[in-house]
């Protein structure tokens, strides 16, 4: 794997073009005065997708108890069935 060198001063000056997607196994090594300070890389995965209200409408379904209390054997430790 081919690592790009470069120094702060031009990250600071070009951390917009830096920031655009890195190819697969593609990585920049940002230095000062020669010593490895920080390293980009290409993400493994894709990024998240944003998340949309009301995309799953439909498709799960709850218990219509989903929100009732518990008993209080459940939280007390009370018979359990062996």
């Amino acid at each position: 794997m081919d690592a790009k060198t470069i120094s702060l001063t031009q990250a600071q000056t070009y951390l917009a073009t830096l920031a655009a997607p890195l190819k697969a196994g593609e990585e920049i090594v940002i230095v000062r005065d020669n010593t490895p300070l920080a390293k980009l890389v290409a993400p493994t995965q894709p990024l998240a997708k944003t998340r949309t209200f009301g995309r799953y409408k439909g498709k799960i379904k709850m218990s219509d108890d989903f929100d009732a209390p518990l008993p209080d054997e459940f939280w007390l430790g009370g018979s359990r069935d062996k």
